[in-house]
């Protein structure tokens, strides 16, 4: 099975309170994960004022979760979260996983650090020179 990454966000009710809405929030991701997610990163639901209503409500609590998914089973996952009342709105989107890039100050101390690894091989070299 490929997996790919997914980023999901989600805009949860707010007739929930806001332990309801984290416990709903957990129950996603603890679905998610039932059918094979790797979760990645995660972001708990805040409560937000919406720009426009969305189904006749003003505010709603907003969180996102990346994910690696089986993308044989996405389908059946966006299904599946289609059918929970308490979501106002959902974005499913692919992603490209983030990988850290190094900065030019991290470069330059590895290159530092390789130079000093090769003064220090060849002052050993030089020593067993020496006693050989």
């Amino acid at each position: 099975m490929e997996r790919e990454y997914y980023d999901l966000s989600l805009l949860i009710t707010s007739k929930l309170s806001e332990e309801e809405a984290q416990s709903f929030f957990q129950q996603i991701i603890s679905l998610a994960q039932e059918e094979g997610a790797l979760v990645d990163k995660i972001e708990n639901p805040k409560k937000i004022r919406l720009a426009y209503p969305i189904k006749k409500e003003e505010s709603a609590y907003f969180g996102w979760f990346t994910f690696f998914f089986p993308k044989e089973k996405i389908e059946s996952l966006q299904e599946n979260l289609k059918k929970k009342e308490e979501i106002l709105r959902m974005l499913l989107a692919k992603q490209k996983p983030q990988v850290k890039r190094e900065s030019k100050k991290d470069q330059k101390e590895q290159t530092k650090l390789e130079k000093i690894e090769k003064v220090k091989l060849e002052e050993i070299e030089k020593k067993l020179e020496e006693l050989i």
